[in-house]
This record gives C-alpha cells, sequence and structure tokens, in this order.
C-alpha cells in the first residue's frame, strides 16, 4: 500500500512536469511560428525559399501538435480530454497531409501510392485535431516499417469512409495486435 501511495506520487509528479515542459516548449514554438507565417506573407524570397518556409512552417504545426498531445495526455489521466468536432471539407483535409508523407516516401526511397474515391465536396463533423494525430501516426509507422512501399486508399462506402494503409514489412505480431 505504501508503495502504491508512492507510485502515485511519482506519477503525478511526472504528469506534473510534462505538463510544465510542454507549457514552456509551447512560447518559443508559437514565436518560431508567427516568424515564419510574417516570411511567408511577404512573398519575396524565391520559389526554394517559399517552398522551405513552407516546409518549416509545417514542421512547426507538427511540433506543436506533439506538445498538445502531452498536455492531452495529461488530460487524460484525469478524465478530461473532450471532442472538438467541427465541419471540415475531407479532402482539404486529406491532400496536405498526404503531401507530407509523399515528401517522406520520396526522402525514405519508398513508394507511396494512394487511391482516393471520395467526392470533392465531401465534408466531416469530427475532430479534425484528433484525425490528424491518428492518421499521421498510423501512416509515420507504415513508413517506419516498410521495405519500400506504403498504399493510402479512402473510399466512401454507405455512408462510411473507408480508409486502408498497408505497408510491406513485417506486420504486427499476433500477440501485440490487442494492445491496438
Amino acid at each position: 500500500e505504501e508503495q502504491a501511495k508512492k507510485l502515485q506520487q511519482m506519477d503525478r509528479h511526472k504528469s506534473r512536469l510534462f505538463t510544465n515542459i510542454s507549457h514552456e516548449l509551447r512560447t518559443p514554438l508559437t514565436l518560431i511560428r508567427s516568424s515564419i507565417q510574417k516570411l511567408l506573407k511577404k512573398q519575396n524570397g524565391s520559389i526554394i525559399d517559399t517552398h522551405l518556409l513552407n516546409l518549416s512552417h509545417r514542421s512547426s504545426e507538427d511540433l506543436l501538435s506533439l506538445v498538445n498531445q502531452i498536455l492531452d495526455l495529461n488530460k487524460l489521466e484525469f478524465g478530461e480530454i473532450d471532442l472538438n468536432p467541427v465541419k471540415f471539407n475531407f479532402n482539404n483535409f486529406l491532400a496536405p497531409l498526404l503531401q507530407r508523407f509523399q515528401v517522406l516516401g520520396e526522402t525514405k526511397k519508398i513508394t507511396f501510392n494512394t487511391q482516393i474515391k471520395i467526392s470533392e465536396d465531401l465534408h466531416l463533423i469530427t475532430d479534425a485535431f484528433k484525425l490528424d494525430i491518428i492518421l499521421k501516426n498510423i501512416l509515420e509507422n507504415a513508413f517506419r516499417f516498410s521495405k519500400n512501399e506504403v498504399s493510402f486508399s479512402c473510399k466512401e462506402e454507405a455512408e462510411q469512409i473507408c480508409i486502408n494503409i498497408q505497408d510491406n514489412g513485417l506486420g504486427i505480431l499476433e500477440k501485440d495486435l490487442n494492445y491496438i
């Protein structure tokens, strides 16, 4: 019982530490993002400069997302996590996400096949931030474990969206499937 209390206390300290560090990371990250946004608005640079700034901006967005995930983890421990559903165009959401992984595929010499069969005006009402996290995590794992090819397909089917992500890596061990 004494040990359980100590473990709970250590866990609370760890959560507070993660929360404090995450808040501290958010401030300089916000300053970096705003500087990049200001440079992008000037549009004085070359095409290469603009491309690099766009990549930097997306990377800073990804870092902010990670910081927010750490903060959400703390909320989850206390049962305070909530969904923020919004209506958004799914194609507009999907295109930049897949484009980033296309670049990753080129960098890692992994073929990234995409097949999208959804209407151009398809709108979803869900938590876009959390959906983005889920899809990025699955795709990152597919690229991490793939030998040379990752496929992403998405189609509408009976008022549902079916997303299929495949890679040609070793796969998930059967004993680990229940943790997904």
